[in-house]
């Protein structure tokens, strides 16, 4: 169980978070970040949950918002090290991450974490056959069963989160 304490959250120079109660992650259980652009999803995301995510000992898998830049680099690290295997498109990075993923769990099997920051191929990751939390924003789908976590504006520096 992960748990981000309720709070006022500063992120940026002039913007923060205002976490009403206690927010409970379960290692086995979907998560949708819900609010529109700019709430702060992905602040929340980069600046408390991978950090704390990190405090722990588990595998975390993370899929930024621009998954381009992640794409470049499996690519060349794919060309290196791993013969055979092409990756052109985000499905082929998904694929080929949770693989690896699941090959790391079989050697050590401890809590996974996986976050997905606007996962274009987010249906993959709800089929996964690893016991996972996954946490996870989108706009435009939603995983059957998720738990939503609200991002609320209540001012141009603040957002309010609430489950």
């Amino acid at each position: 169980m992960l748990a981000i304490p309720k709070g006022n959250y500063p992120l940026w120079h002039s913007f923060g978070l205002q976490i009403e109660s206690d927010l409970h992650f379960s290692p086995a259980a979907l998560y949708h970040l819900q609010g529109p652009n700019g709430s702060g999803k992905s602040s929340f995301i980069s600046q408390i949950l991978i950090p704390k995510l990190r405090e722990t000992d588990a595998l975390l898998l993370h899929f930024e918002q621009d998954t381009h830049l992640q794409l470049q680099a499996l690519r060349a690290w794919a060309a290196i090290f791993s013969k055979g295997a092409r990756i052109t498109t985000e499905a082929e990075m998904v694929d080929f991450l949770l693989q690896d993923l699941h090959h790391t769990y079989q050697m050590q099997p401890k809590p996974v974490w996986i976050v997905a920051d606007e996962l274009y191929d987010l249906q993959r990751l709800g089929q996964l056959s690893l016991p996972a939390g996954l946490i996870y924003c989108a706009h435009h789908q939603e995983l059957q069963g998720s738990r939503p976590i609200h991002f609320e504006p209540i001012s141009f520096t603040k957002s309010r989160v609430y489950a």
